[in-house]
């Protein structure tokens, strides 16, 4: 598994992203072989599928991870990131038809975050944005401006959600 992470770690800064997906992806593989439900192993696995542009089978591994009892393995930090990690993944394949979808994995992650949570502002920017998307303006100028108020005053997201929305 750590050989996998730095095959990943690679493929995020370096020109030849493929190849060391690829490479973290054959690890990953390795270590699912001797522990399958190894739910951090399933995330390192999406996120090499994910750069290797497979979004639909990252989905699937990041499911994985995310279902019982493999999801109580992870701490509350590990699976908020992997709700929105496959949450934007979900809007990436199909918007349209997953923004439900989507909008329950990032409402997930904000609960299961609580409020101290350093990346509460993104996760709440990417709720307003699935709001805006189903014609929920209400909605996600609530948001928008409950980030602005009470968690990110700086937040150029949330600021750019209202201007968008007319606010």
């Amino acid at each position: 598994m750590n050989q996998a992470s730095r095959h990943l770690n690679r493929a995020r800064s370096t020109t030849n992203k493929t190849q060391h997906a690829k490479n973290a992806l054959s690890e990953a593989d390795q270590a699912l072989s001797l522990t399958p439900r190894d739910p951090s192993v399933h995330i390192l696995r999406a996120r090499a599928l994910y750069i290797m542009n497979h979004r639909t089978a990252a989905i699937r591994s990041l499911n994985i991870a995310l279902s019982l009892p493999a999801a109580k393995l992870l701490s509350p930090e590990e699976r908020a990131d992997a709700l929105v990690f496959r949450a934007e993944m979900k809007l990436e394949v199909n918007r349209r038809r997953r923004v439900d979808s989507a909008m329950e994995d990032v409402v997930e992650a904000i609960r299961v975050s609580g409020e101290e949570c350093e990346k509460l502002d993104l996760m709440m920017c990417l709720l307003g944005k699935c709001y805006e998307w189903k014609g929920m303006k209400e909605e996600a100028k609530n948001v928008f401006q409950k980030v602005l108020v009470d968690v990110e005053p700086d937040s150029v997201e949330a600021r750019n959600g209202l201007k968008r929305l007319g606010s």
